[in-house]
């Protein structure tokens, strides 16, 4: 694993390769595009909704200027529900069920 990043600050693509959902905050190892692996990423959630993506679910990661400061953004699978009407919310598992 590199170091160093290829560009100080920029918004990536990965897959989660490992979710950890046992303490205070959601940390993620993500897989980038590049075939780099990132450890102790903080997954952000909204308030009054949170998730576990399964492996190889595809989101988004900042990298904020350093090596040891990333944050992992989204993170959705291809069974998300979508052409949702604008304004409709839906909640949703890995096989697509609906509630």
């Amino acid at each position: 694993m590199p170091s160093e990043f290829w560009a100080a600050s920029e918004v990536t693509t990965g897959r989660v390769k490992e979710v950890d959902d046992s303490g205070e905050n959601q940390i993620i190892t993500v897989e980038g595009y590049r075939n780099e692996r990132f450890t102790g990423v903080l997954r952000a959630q909204p308030h009054g909704y949170s998730s576990n993506p399964p492996v190889d679910a595809v989101g988004h990661f900042l990298r904020s200027g350093s090596s040891d400061r990333l944050v992992g953004l989204g993170y959705e699978t291809p069974s998300r529900p979508k052409n949702l009407p604008a304004g409709v919310t839906a909640l949703y598992n890995a096989d697509g069920t609906v509630w």
